[in-house]
Parts: C-alpha cells; structure tokens; sequence
C-alpha cells in the first residue's frame, strides 16, 4: 500500500532486492542524474507490474521497464539533478542514503548489498492535450545489508583517485 504525501499528488513506494551498478555517491555526468540498478525480489516485481498498468481512469502508468539478465529481473531508479517546473530549473538533492541503522552513510554501495528503495510516483499531463501520465523518481535509499564496493565498481575517475591508496601502508603513530 502506497503512502501518500498530501502536499502533492505523489505517493510513495518502496522496492526491495539486490544492488546492482549504481551511481549514488557520485551522479552520472553524461545523464546529470543518480541511478540505482536494482535486483528486484519476488514482491516488488510484482508492484513494479502494477504500476505500470494504469493506475487510474485517464492516466497512464509508468513507463519503465524491467529487465532481466543472468541475475534476474531488475530495473532502473533514477533522480535527476536538475528538474524543470514551470518553466524554471531547480537543483535536486542526491539520493538519501541510510545505513541498517538508519543513519545517514556516505558508503559506496557494493554490488549484491541488500537494500530497499523509496520512490516517489508523480503524475503529469502530456504535452498537447495528450493525456495524463505518471513517473518515479528515486527519493532514497537504505542499506539492510552492505556488501562493501570493491575499487573496479567505482566510476572511472573515482578508481582513478583511488589508485595507489590499497598500496600505502597504515600510517604509524
């Protein structure tokens, strides 16, 4: 069951599996956005359907689309840096992200951790008079069970920055 914010018409879920490549500690510059690949348990692959079937008269569902490989089924979750409202760009903050204790963390999320993420559906009208639609927006994420990021998951520049740290000995004191 949805929760709802009533100061919009937005409601909010929550999908559970297994993370997969991931941009949250740094966005991806190429799309300008944050993104969590996710490995979806049986349940939430069944939410994930639901929404996209029309979740009212006169609106369409979402149109992501899950996708499945060696691993299983997942799909994509997404936060924008910028969105545009009424003409105007605004910032968008990153992707909370919470520990198993839920505490905010800064942790590079390793592929397989368990993790559960919070999304936002919003509804839309089309251009044109075509219509209304709905969308998700990635809003955050908690970490049930960290798998530690191993340095060749991190972005280029990220294992660029990183390369020669695993070698320095502890300091001494």
């Amino acid at each position: 069951m949805p929760e709802s914010n009533q100061k919009r018409s937005v409601d909010w879920f929550y999908f559970q599996g297994k993370a997969g490549r991931n941009r949250i500690q740094e966005p991806d510059l190429e799309f300008n956005t944050w993104y969590m690949q996710l490995y979806l348990n049986p349940a939430s692959i069944d939410l994930f359907k639901k929404l996209q079937e029309s979740p009212e008269a006169n609106c369409e569902g979402i149109l992501n689309q899950l996708k499945s490989d060696n691993n299983g089924e997942f799909a994509y979750f997404r936060r924008p840096m910028v969105r545009k409202w009424n003409g105007t760009e605004k910032p968008l903050s990153p992707p909370v992200v919470l520990d198993k204790d839920d505490k905010p963390t800064n942790d590079f999320i390793g592929l397989g951790s368990d993790v559960t993420v919070k999304v936002e559906r919003y509804k839309f009208r089309r251009p044109f008079g075509k219509g209304r639609g709905s969308a998700i927006r990635l809003l955050g994420i908690k970490i049930d069970n960290l798998i530690p990021a191993e340095i060749d998951e991190l972005s280029g520049d990220q294992q660029k920055n990183a390369q020669g740290l695993p070698e320095h000995p502890p300091q001494k004191w």
